[in-house]
């Protein structure tokens, strides 16, 4: 056999190589077109899907409506024995280089975060600066994979291309090209890659957790500052420890830099406000002050004036904007354990 055909309207008809046979069942209905359809995995943009586990692929024939009127199943077949005509190559232990169509790589965006085994980091920061567009480079990375830890021996630089940004429920996101896989769950509840253009509303993906692993990076990025005549200078630390990491939660979670030159805090709990008055005088030598809002004073808002430690916060990533926008400091996801865990119970 080599393919079946199914059009609406008419007999089911199986090809083969010398002949043609029109099953028996009747006539193809919309409903035994659903039917297969919802059996099978997702089309792609040219119409194209194919059969988990299998060879067999289909293609479907859509009105001007996208309604699937006709289907086309092709029998897939196994050749044996073509890869001896590369064996000696394979087998020499060179390397091989393996050329295909466009559409066959595979890339996310710089700023994806990867589990290393110092935390997560972007993937830009885990490749050289000077790796040029099209261009392989070696690199020393151990990433956490399907089967845990791995080592990443190449990086490739895609340069600027069309991308696709995936967002679940929850604020996970990932962008890549569109032929980038991810593991999805599939209409029989197995897991299976599906491209990112090939994802569509409802899709479930898998996201992995439970890895329990964390970065050891305790030292800060060195920060520079220009003392102005009128500014309060303060103290900033050298080194990131959980007093610190509790502080940067604080502020992520009720905290703003909207101000160029003071930082505002609020919450009406006694013991969080508390809390926050002796760290920020450890940390920095500075005084959180309770804040006249509005022309009146509350219990609940706290400034903290002064511009060095402004741009020392700005220089460890936070950022001034509405909560939407807040992200983690790249500093805390590369913290130990005990700082990260800090942070997190801050917020």
């Amino acid at each position: 056999m080599v393919e079946v055909i199914l059009d609406l309207g008419r007999q089911p008809e199986a090809r083969y190589i010398d002949r043609s046979v029109y099953l028996n069942g009747g006539y193809i209905s919309r409903e035994d077109l659903q039917y297969v359809v919802s059996r099978i995995g997702a089309f792609t943009k040219d119409n194209r899907a194919g059969i988990e586990r299998t060879l067999h692929r289909l293609s479907a024939m859509r009105n001007r409506f996208g309604d699937v009127i006709g289907l086309t199943c092709r029998v897939g077949r196994a050749v044996f024995g073509t890869v001896d005509i590369v064996r000696d190559v394979i087998e020499s232990g060179k390397g091989v280089l393996l050329l295909g169509p466009p559409g066959v790589g595979e890339c996310v965006t710089g700023d994806s975060l990867i589990l290393t085994t110092n935390g997560l980091q972007p993937l830009a920061h885990l490749i050289s600066t000077d790796l040029d567009e099209d261009q392989f480079a070696p690199i020393q990375a151990t990433v956490f994979g399907a089967n845990g830890f791995e080592l990443a021996s190449h990086a490739y630089n895609d340069g600027l291309t069309k991308t696709l940004q995936v967002t679940s429920r929850q604020g996970f996101w990932l962008e890549g090209t569109p032929e980038h896989p991810v593991l999805a769950l599939t209409h029989t509840g197995d897991l299976a890659f599906k491209r990112l253009d090939q994802l569509k509303l409802g899709d479930y993906v898998a996201i992995q957790r439970g890895q329990h692993v964390f970065g050891t990076e305790t030292r800060l990025p060195s920060f520079a500052f220009t003392r102005r005549t009128n500014a309060r200078d303060g103290v900033v630390p050298l080194e990131l420890t959980e007093d610190l990491g509790r502080f940067l939660g604080y502020l992520i979670a009720e905290g703003t830099l909207s101000f160029d030159n003071s930082v505002s805090f609020s919450n009406a709990d006694p013991d969080v406000q508390s809390d926050m008055i002796n760290l920020t005088e450890a940390l920095f030598g500075l005084c959180l002050r309770r804040h006249l809002y509005q022309g009146r004073w509350n219990d609940k808002d706290f400034r903290l004036f002064s511009v060095k430690l402004r741009r020392f916060l700005e220089h460890l990533g936070l950022t001034r904007g509405r909560a939407a926008s807040k992200r983690i400091p790249s500093c805390i996801l590369t913290a130990p354990k005990p700082v990260v865990t800090a942070f997190l119970q801050a917020l």
